[in-house]
């Protein structure tokens, strides 16, 4: 995983969970940026080539944030649980979701990588990492 890639994956989370982001908040990006990557990839790959594709990605960044196993549960998954994987994150605290959903997003990259290519990945992902529109939305509060 080259740096560059990295830190466009922080910039989207980043971007999708606001400035100061709490859990709540960080469980949003996270399900955002999967639900644009199911979007973008179902069509291709389909909705349960997908889910492995995330499964086996939960799986390896289990490794180091172990309670991530709860995110895909352990049955074989034919579409990503978007609500089982907010609830995972926002029951953990701040600084563990934030390492743990940057760990699972460099783990599907990688993985996708290892199955179609660098150059094909990029393609496929670059929208939805350099997406300007991906932040929190303004909220009217004048009320």
């Amino acid at each position: 995983m080259s740096l560059p890639e990295s830190r466009r994956i922080a910039g989207a989370l980043a971007r999708r969970s606001g400035p100061q982001p709490d859990a709540v908040q960080l469980a949003d990006a996270v399900v955002t940026l999967w639900r644009e990557i199911d979007a973008a990839l179902a069509p291709i790959v389909g909705t349960r080539g997908l889910a492995a594709l995330h499964g086996r990605s939960v799986y390896l960044a289990s490794q180091q944030f172990a309670w991530l196993k709860t995110a895909h549960g352990n049955s074989v998954q034919t579409e990503i649980d978007f609500h089982g994987l907010r609830q995972t994150f926002m029951m953990q605290p701040l600084p563990d979701s934030q390492a743990a959903a940057s760990a699972l997003l460099l783990a599907f990259h990688d993985l996708l990588a290892s199955m179609v290519g660098a150059s094909l990945t990029e393609r496929l992902l670059q929208a939805i990492w350099d997406n300007p529109f991906g932040g929190h939305a303004a909220q009217d509060v004048s009320e």
